[in-house]
């Protein structure tokens, strides 16, 4: 089992350089994972601070 920090599930939901490298780890690992109690709300917040920085936009989808 591994534990899913905030970084890589950000990579994994926005596809980001190192999301194939992410899934290809926790495929090897047959996808038992751990998440922080608060992953949700600091996704949400890595989220929010990408829109405000144009990183990302609603529109998006």
């Amino acid at each position: 089992m591994i534990v899913l920090d905030t970084s890589a599930a950000i990579e994994l939901l926005l596809a980001l350089p190192l999301a194939s490298e992410v899934q290809r780890y926790l495929e090897a690992q047959n996808w038992k994972i751990a998440a922080p109690q608060l992953l949700s709300i600091e996704i949400l917040q890595v989220l929010c601070r990408r829109v405000q920085a144009g990183y990302n936009s609603i529109e998006e989808g």
